[in-house]
């Protein structure tokens, strides 16, 4: 594994949309766009008042499915008889054609080929071509559907219909990953994974991205940890990339069990709950390499002395000790030094990891979780160091 790959959503596309281009051309990465089709199909929130909602509604096609005033789709609007309408067929070619063209085919691209051109670099269009081609995807749950068994949701029918739409359109160059958004509480029940698996091993799609609602690693009990290693083993076995769309370090170290990437942001993003719409509020999160958790930079102190560590002694937390007061400078520069300080120590654990020694940051979970345990005998700092002993757990069953 390695920083691979750049995922945009569709909406921060379209809110920053020349920034993107710079960001995908100066960044020379192969890049994914999320095209959210999810928030399409959800009642539970109504993103109708921000500006990209309705740009996305008009590249997509939606104008055309939904009536006036109406936000959200059902079924009906794309299975009629279990079998996929033309309103679908309409929302897959839209949706791909979507990812293909909508940076190339804008005036805006063409502006910054001209401007990169007369100052003498070139602007090669083949990077701005995606690695994967997203069909559109929707949640999939007991508490979305009255039902008791996944192999009757009708979401699910329509995910699967949508992957195999977009696989049998595609062109012989391109590469589609379908995304499963699925219900935390499916991870409980093993048979429902091997169905689920079961219902995606007949789209024929080139890689699979997994999503599970506000999946924290750090907080899951040991069931649903073992529920998505089984999860990721079973999906594996199609002979596809699985990658997790919101994951960390737990993830990370299933590699052997088939886990191909890990996305996320900077000291953020390894969780995400569809149902919940949330601001952006910037925080100095400092990773932790032994507990392997994001801890409050401000407690720094206290948490070192719970493994016996000094600081540490990368560049970057010595400019971050460095950095006085409490303005927004300040802090900007705080919240950018620790990012700095995650990315390498992330760095040098997907290197560990490649060279076959995640067996050995597993083994050194029951060693920080002793310490742990020793300096901080009433378990007030419990919450960041407790789920060593469950990852212990789940993980050394897994990579043996």
């Amino acid at each position: 594994m390695e920083f691979s790959t750049l995922v945009i959503s569709s909406n921060v596309l379209e809110t920053f949309f020349s920034t993107s281009i710079k960001t995908i051309n100066n960044r020379a990465k192969p890049y994914i766009i999320d095209p959210l089709t999810y928030i399409y199909g959800l009642e539970s929130i109504d993103l109708s008042p921000k500006r990209w909602y309705s740009k996305l509604v008009s590249h997509y096609g939606l104008d055309l499915i939904l009536s006036p005033g109406v936000t959200t789709i059902t079924v009906g609007h794309l299975l009629m008889a279990g079998q996929a309408t033309n309103s679908l067929r309409n929302l897959v070619e839209n949706v791909t054609n979507y990812q293909k063209r909508r940076i190339l085919d804008s005036s805006e691209f063409d502006d910054f080929t001209d401007i990169e051109g007369f100052q003498g670099h070139d602007v090669s269009p083949d990077l701005f071509v995606p690695r994967f081609l997203i069909p559109p995807y929707f949640y999939m749950g007991y508490d979305v559907e009255d039902i008791s068994d996944i192999g009757q949701s009708q979401w699910l029918r329509v995910n699967i219909e949508c992957a195999k739409h977009a696989v049998a359109r595609k062109e012989t160059s391109e590469k589609i990953c379908a995304v499963i958004l699925i219900s935390k509480s499916l991870l409980f029940f093993p048979e429902q994974i091997e169905k689920l698996v079961n219902e995606y091993s007949t789209t024929e799609v080139d890689a699979f991205m997994l999503w599970v609602p506000d999946f924290r690693e750090y907080r899951e009990p040991e069931q649903l940890l073992g529920g998505f290693v089984k999860l990721v083993s079973t999906l594996s076995k199609l002979g596809k990339p699985v990658f997790n769309f919101y994951g960390g370090m737990f993830s990370l170290l299933l590699s052997k069990r088939g886990i191909a990437g890990v996305c996320h942001s900077p000291c953020y993003g390894e969780s995400k709950d569809p149902f919940a719409e949330r601001g952006m509020l910037a925080t100095v999160r400092y990773y932790d390499q032994d507990m392997k958790i994001k801890v409050p930079y401000g407690k720094l102190v206290e948490f070192l002395k719970l493994t016996n560590r000094d600081y540490c002694d990368c560049q970057y937390c010595a400019s971050l000790r460095g950095v006085v007061g409490d303005t927004t400078d300040a802090r900007g520069k705080r919240i950018e030094l620790a990012a700095k300080h995650f990315l390498m120590q992330r760095s040098s654990e997907i290197l560990s990891i490649n060279a076959d020694d995640a067996q050995a940051i597993v083994s050194s979970f029951k060693q920080t979780l002793e310490l742990c345990e020793q300096n901080d005998p009433n378990g007030t700092y419990g919450d960041y160091y407790k789920h060593l002993k469950v990852w212990n757990s789940v993980l050394s069953k897994a990579l043996t």
